[in-house]
């Protein structure tokens, strides 16, 4: 008889599919499972439902509660922000459109995923010549006033941004890069000039969640010959001000903003 062959190891998007079926165990109906009631509910052998369990609770997604288990506060954090950023969208829109009206340029609302930001909304300028982003457009985080504005409330996982020459105007030296986010997180809005883009400038604030956590960040983007360098206190101030009132809407004291 030849030697039992052992099973190869889950690919990793076999491995995430295990580790969603085991969290789909938990719903508002049936919050506390046991772990042969995770196995029953999976289909997962004996041996590979007990481990991805105690990886679970190891990381905080998955709280042991006697003998049976609940979903860990490392995902209701998941769950406010979750609903936070849906908050946001539904109040985002009144506000960036006036901020349009006042700017006359394009406004944007982004969020960072991973080691990028995302565009999740947008108000585009009246004008010919304008910014044109789209929902889900992808943007590096360390060119522009958005990503920057990110990075300066929120430096996680900042030592692996690449500070990838885009234009002649981006930023690659890490210790300048630094200081600017410091300057960015002092007076607390962000200003570009041509650092993504040739021609495209840019004015970022960030907007805070009820519990003081970093949300998003809204940007007004236009023409360098309509946004420039010697306007720059003017854009801050504004998109400043629309995105500390999406901070009050969401909750955030006005007292407390940074």
């Amino acid at each position: 008889m030849s030697p039992a062959r052992s099973q190869p190891p889950p690919d990793s998007a076999q491995l995430l599919g295990r580790v969603i079926s085991v969290l789909d165990c938990f719903s508002v109906r049936e919050p506390v499972v046991s772990a042969a009631r995770v196995r029953e509910l999976t289909a997962l052998p004996v041996t590979t439902a007990n481990r991805l369990l105690r990886n679970l609770v190891a990381h905080g997604l998955v709280q042991r509660d006697g003998e049976n288990f609940k979903l860990g506060l490392r995902i209701l954090g998941w769950s406010e922000s979750a609903k936070a950023a849906s908050s946001l969208l539904a109040i985002a829109g009144p506000v960036i459109e006036r901020l349009k009206d006042k700017s006359g340029e394009t406004i944007t609302v982004g969020v960072r995923i991973g080691s990028k930001r995302t565009v999740i909304a947008d108000c585009q300028s009246d004008k010919s010549l304008i910014y044109r982003p789209h929902i889900g457009q992808v943007l590096p985080l360390h060119a522009g006033s958005g990503g920057k504005t990110l990075l300066a409330f929120d430096r996680a996982d900042l030592e692996v941004v690449e500070l990838v020459k885009l234009t002649a105007a981006t930023i690659t030296d890490r210790k300048a890069f630094i200081a600017e986010l410091d300057r960015i997180r002092e007076r607390g809005w962000a200003f570009a000039v041509q650092e993504r883009e040739e021609g495209l400038n840019s004015a970022s604030a960030p907007v805070f969640d009820a519990r003081g956590d970093l949300l998003a960040v809204v940007t007004i983007g236009g023409p360098s010959f309509r946004m420039p360098k010697q306007k720059a206190q003017v854009f801050g101030a504004m998109v400043r001000e629309s995105a500390d009132e999406l901070s009050e809407l969401l909750g955030r004291s006005r007292a407390a903003a940074p």
